[in-house]
């Protein structure tokens, strides 16, 4: 049976000579993070798995991946999606639940938009980061609109089949 992989996060930028970079993790999974010895780490469109040799807490999360020595090497894994096998997530395996108000909802990009009165919307091109809220791009009915994601929005996130389900606004899409 294949590992199913479920997407907590992603790398920044380097920081420092030593190779590090910045990532950002969601709530839900940060423990499952920090207790892991390895993560994967998408490259060239598959899941490669990568040792954690350390992790430091500032602002962001400075994560050093074995054998990653300077920030010409950590270039290779800048901006890129982190992913844990879904058998070793322990605190967040059944995380369906409506988000918090902290959760940034750029991991919902490529999921399936769902409205729980009018059902299926389109799938999540791009989230787009405004001055109050966080905005997803969809495609409906051939032309781009935007959703806003606030958590009061939300009634469900299903992680393994990429599905979001939101109580819209009334109106909402016939604009």
């Amino acid at each position: 049976m294949l590992d199913k992989y479920i997407k907590i996060g992603f790398t920044k930028k380097t920081h420092g000579a030593g190779g590090y970079v910045r990532a950002v993790v969601e709530d839900p999974y940060l423990e499952d993070f920090h207790n892991s010895d390895f993560i994967f780490i998408e490259i060239y469109g598959k899941p490669a798995p990568f040792f954690i040799e350390n992790i430091q807490e500032s602002n962001d999360i400075l994560l050093k991946i074995e054998e990653i020595n300077s920030p010409e090497d950590a270039k290779t894994i800048i901006s890129k999606d982190i992913f844990l096998r879904e058998k070793d997530l322990k605190t967040a395996a059944s995380y369906m639940a409506a988000p918090d108000m902290d959760m940034s909802f750029k991991l919902v990009e490529g999921y399936i938009l769902i409205d729980i009165e009018k059902g299926e919307i389109g799938i999540i091109e791009e989230v787009q980061e405004f001055p109050q809220q966080e905005m997803a791009v969809v495609d409906f009915n051939n032309k781009k609109i935007y959703i806003p994601l606030h958590p009061e929005l939300v009634t469900g996130i299903d992680e393994i089949n990429k599905k979001i389900t939101l109580r819209l606004p009334e109106g909402l899409l016939e604009l």
